[in-house]
């Protein structure tokens, strides 16, 4: 019998673990945007970039270069260093996760007040900060599996997380504990829970793993070298990238305060149109998500092995799978978005934003794709360049469009940056793949 492709297998265990949980998240966001109403929705998503920094640096820069690491030691049959890796890679994570938890926990009400102006959001940082070392943990392992082409562990760690967010979200709702804290807060304390319960399984399923020992000492030296090299730079681009992604959330309400002159309406606007309309919007990037999470350590692979053909066919299926998908989806969008946004979520402006990010789409779902191509191949300097590129561009339209068109100002910088990014992606992608690596030892 032929063997399946692992990244095709892969991505198709991804995807459905992936469609389940976003299913169940959009419950959940449904459910929220009722519940707490779409100011303490505003007030979650302004405060979320700062966990997503926090998990920047602890944990995904290590997460994605073990999975590159790990998936070039097994092409070339290396499995005693892997165990190495994995150590090593749960050691830093763990250090980091523990210095940033102890210091947003303590920090968290001087956050709220000197920086979002929002008091009541100090619950919701002091609970991410309880999550951020379970978050480590899970990160680092998960990115062993996918590095060794396993994606049935983190499908199924993912299907539980979501299903325990929702669960506890429904649980704390259902009791007195809610009268004691703000919808917000109801909101971190479901990301928490899925979090920490998520950890303790992919660690139960960890110690099922039977991993062989690092015979010389010599080479964990050229590993941990190896390992500092490739991990920084992703540490550093994605810290950057969240970094300037918190200022945009900082930014985006006192900027909508300039054009509305009404601060709860400036925090519903930004609340519907990044807790309704962009989840609503990435939910078919479930599949192309799953799909470039296995193409990274595919690619890396047939890169480090000089084994071109594959490789570029490999990036020509990718490409145009996600394009025509994105076109798919644009149409569904304007012709329906409206209808979906009144439907669903009982709210007209979420369906109007998502009629005008329609367009988005196609380089939207080519975004995840391009990148994790670019990482494969070890260009993560190409990566991070453009981020930041993508990101200043949003940056000039939050300083100069939104306070002059609103809300709208924010969704052309929007498909502006999307756009100028997977450009930019697409160009470095052809010059590299046209370039064969240079042999050097392993």
């Amino acid at each position: 019998m032929k063997e399946k492709h692992p990244v095709i297998q892969g991505t198709l265990v991804l995807t459905l673990a992936g469609l389940l949980a976003r299913m169940i998240g959009f419950y959940n966001r449904i459910f929220l945007s009722r519940v707490i109403g779409a100011k303490e929705l505003g007030i979650y998503q302004m405060v979320f970039p700062v966990y997503l920094l926090c998990f920047s640096i602890c944990c995904q820069g290590f997460e994605i270069g073990l999975s590159k690491l790990v998936a070039a030691q097994k092409a070339f049959s290396n499995r005693g260093n892997i165990r190495f890796l994995l150590q090593l890679t749960l050691f830093f994570c763990l250090s980091l996760s523990m210095l940033l938890s102890i210091s947003l926990f303590l920090f968290a009400n001087r956050i709220s007040i000197h920086i979002f102006s929002t008091p009541s959001a100090s619950g919701c940082l002091q609970l991410f900060a309880i999550a951020l070392p379970f978050v480590s943990i899970k990160g680092s392992i998960h990115g062993y599996y996918i590095g060794c082409g396993n994606s049935t562990v983190p499908a199924v760690c993912q299907l539980v997380e979501q299903i325990a967010r929702v669960g506890s979200i429904l649980l704390i709702a259902s009791t007195i504990l809610y009268v004691k804290c703000s919808g917000a807060m109801l909101a971190a304390a479901g990301t928490t829970a899925g979090e920490i319960i998520s950890c303790l399984l992919i660690l139960l399923l960890l110690q099922k793993e039977e991993l062989q020992k690092t015979t010389a000492e010599s080479r964990k030296r050229l590993l941990f070298k190896d390992f500092l090299l490739l991990s920084l730079p992703l540490s550093g681009n994605r810290i950057c990238l969240t970094l300037l992604q918190s200022v945009e959330a900082i930014l985006i309400p006192g900027q909508l305060m300039l054009y509305y002159h009404n601060h709860t309406l400036s925090l519903e606007l930004y609340g519907i149109l990044t807790g309704i309309t962009l989840p609503f919007l990435f939910f078919p990037s479930t599949l192309t998500n799953s799909l470039a999470t296995m193409l990274l350590p595919s690619i890396s692979a047939d890169y480090e092995k000089n084994n071109r053909s594959h490789m570029n066919r490999s990036i020509a299926l990718a490409t145009y799978g996600c394009f025509f998908l994105g076109l798919f989806f644009t149409g569904i969008f304007f012709f329906l978005g409206p209808g979906l946004g009144t439907v669903i979520f009982h709210n007209s402006a979420a369906g109007e934003y998502l009629k005008l990010l329609s367009f988005l789409c196609p380089a939207l779902y080519l975004s995840s794709i391009f990148i994790s191509i670019l990482n494969g191949m070890g260009k993560t300097h190409l990566t991070f360049f453009h981020n930041i590129l993508s990101i200043i561009i949003r940056l000039l339209f939050i300083f100069l469009a939104i306070p002059r068109f609103g809300i709208n100002g924010y969704i052309w910088g929007i498909l502006t940056s999307t756009f100028v990014l997977v450009l930019l992606n697409y160009i470095h992608i052809q010059k590299v793949a046209n370039h064969p690596k240079k042999e050097l030892p392993h």
